[in-house]
């Protein structure tokens, strides 16, 4: 397939603004560029743009300023997902508010709404004659934030989790070790997810699915990422892209079907409530664009750009030496699930499976 037949797609992580972007900061303005370059890019909004609501009781809760939508028209993205844990930290009030602003402002979202019918919607883009469908999800679920009928929330993927408590020579050793965890997806909330892929398959040519899910600066995988990831690939999702993590996670193929488990942040501000002076407190600096070819038969190209997040909370593209520690850790992590990841131009090359070669096999 020639370039000609294919449209670029750009993914990055979590955004979050405190404060006005800067319009003529070199490195971060270097990362954009790339955002801008794609045919379609995408980002997680990663708070709620409202100034009501009352503050959920939680450890960490977000929000900024409906102003702050000018910063994502400087981003230049095309739409962005709000299927994450922070959309309600404010309830349903500063939610509302969040679709008002960004319908206000021309900019298309996915995987929150006002009922679950909504939450769970997919988002259609065309470019280049490629009709692409986005859907979103959160794992992350603080309570009451799943949508419903006739309520406010995100589309949502609940999990379940048990411990596995058996003696061993470990608990012998040292009692008291936190015992192993398993985690499950709610049955019915993938059947969900798999008929919304199957519909927006109807009408689109390429789905990408962009789920919210993962253990904060946890790089291992948990058991219901990759259940949940086979399955949507499976219903027919072409692409799936997770986030929430705040550190790089592992990438593997579900047969044609590339699945970037955790990108990391992409630009994220100090936090609030005196929660941390600066991010490099207790996040990973490393992070990904994710930059596809798409045609409409699925993924042809993969790549993943090397990025790092400076000390304002910036990202800006990793140097020779950075750019080579970071793809090499991530094929190292791939590695694991049959995944290989080779160096070439400063970027991570995905080694994809085409369709037609796996009908063969």
């Amino acid at each position: 397939m020639s370039a000609a037949d294919t449209i670029t797609l750009a993914v990055a992580g979590d955004f979050w603004v405190n404060r006005p972007l800067p319009r003529d900061e070199p490195g971060l303005e270097a990362v954009l560029n790339r955002l801008r370059a794609a045919d379609l890019s995408v980002c997680v909004l990663e708070m709620p743009l409202s100034r009501r609501g009352a503050p959920a009781e939680k450890i960490v809760r977000m929000r900024a300023a409906p102003e702050r939508a000018e910063d994502l028209h400087h981003l230049g993205v095309d739409c962005v997902t709000i299927a994450n844990n922070h959309m309600l930290d404010y309830g349903p009030d500063a939610l509302l508010d969040t679709l008002d602003v960004l319908e206000s402002e021309g900019i298309p979202y996915v995987g929150a709404g006002r009922d679950i019918e909504e939450a769970s919607r997919p988002l259609v883009l065309e470019a280049g004659g490629i009709r692409v469908a986005f859907l979103a999800c959160a794992a992350t679920l603080p309570l009451g934030s799943a949508a419903g009928e006739g309520r406010p929330g995100v589309n949502p993927l609940h999990v379940f989790t048990a411990w596995v408590v058996e003696p061993s020579a470990r608990t012998q050793e040292q009692p008291g070790t936190p015992p192993p965890a398993m985690t499950f997806c709610s049955p019915e909330d993938v059947r969900s997810l798999q008929n919304a892929v199957r519909e927006a398959k109807r009408s689109s040519d390429i789905v990408v699915v962009l789920p919210h899910w993962g253990l904060p600066n946890v790089s291992a995988l948990m058991d219901y990422q990759r259940d949940a990831g086979g399955a949507l690939a499976a219903a027919g999702a072409d692409f799936i892209v997770g986030h929430h993590a705040h550190c790089i996670q592992p990438v593997e193929m579900a047969g044609s079907t590339p699945i970037v488990y955790g990108v990391s942040n992409f630009l994220f501000h100090e936090l609030p409530g005196g929660m941390s002076r600066n991010v490099y407190d207790f996040m990973s600096k490393d992070e990904l664009l994710v930059e596809a070819r798409l045609g409409t038969e699925g993924v042809r190209e993969l790549s993943l750009t090397p990025l790092v997040l400076d000390a304002s909370g910036h990202p800006r593209l990793a140097e020779a030496e950075e750019a080579a520690r970071i793809v090499g850790e991530v094929s190292g992590s791939s590695a694991k699930y049959g995944t290989k990841i080779e160096f070439e131009g400063g970027r991570g090359l995905v080694r994809l499976k085409e369709k037609a070669a796996l009908s063969m096999q």
